[in-house]
């Protein structure tokens, strides 16, 4: 999933730095450069060195203990949000700025009759009727230029055939400084849209008798 990819990449990018500044200490057995360690060890006794190789192995073992604390902290904030997710009632998505589906909850199926899966990999005009399109695009543009976009209400196709009513909102990713995609939360209306609909026609009904 996309959560998996991101939490995969920020793991990965933690290892790497301590690999990294792991392999620094090991080749080089300092922070300096191979230059400037030979003047190093002209001007200090052993002694000196030592020490500073010591004060550098502290270094570096605080370094790890924080990355490690990174990566750690990273999987229990992708436990919470998969619980988040798992429990909420709402679709929470995100989509690329192709405008393809590239996360989408489990609470999709209820509102479309679509699983995530069968959803992510489309786009989400798929879903949208002709006279909606236009107002989801301008959007949509919106979010891409890095605008927080407020609920507004929007009617989709559902597998059936029928179409549902949801209220979504659109809110920019953004990641170094750059908008990489769209995230958002969408909430069913179908229900209430119907109960309002037959509250209506039978007021009219009433009226006209």
């Amino acid at each position: 999933s996309v959560i998996e990819r991101y939490c995969i990449h920020a793991s990965a990018s933690i290892i790497h730095d301590s690999f990294t500044y792991k392999k620094r200490f090991v080749n080089h057995g300092s922070s300096f450069g191979e230059s400037d360690m030979k003047r190093t060890a002209k001007k200090h006794p052993q002694t000196d060195s030592l020490s500073s190789q010591k004060r550098e192995n502290e270094d570096l073992k605080k370094h790890i203990e924080r990355l490690t604390k990174e990566v750690q902290s990273s999987r229990e904030n992708e436990t919470r949000f998969r619980e988040i997710v798992k429990r909420s009632y709402d679709i929470i998505f995100m989509i690329h700025p192709d405008t393809t589906i590239t996360f989408v909850s489990q609470s999709v199926k209820s509102v479309i009759g679509l699983s995530p899966r069968q959803v992510i990999g489309t786009s989400v005009f798929d879903y949208l009727p002709s006279d909606e399109q236009n107002t989801v695009r301008d959007h949509i543009s919106e979010a891409l230029a890095g605008k927080n976009v407020p609920n507004f209400q929007l009617s989709v196709h559902r597998k059936d055939g029928l179409t549902a009513t949801i209220e979504a909102n659109f809110t920019p990713i953004v990641r170094d400084g750059e908008i990489i995609g769209i995230q958002g939360i969408a909430r069913d209306l179908t229900a209430r849209k119907n109960m309002e609909q037959a509250l209506k026609d039978t007021n009219e009904k009433y009226r006209l008798v």
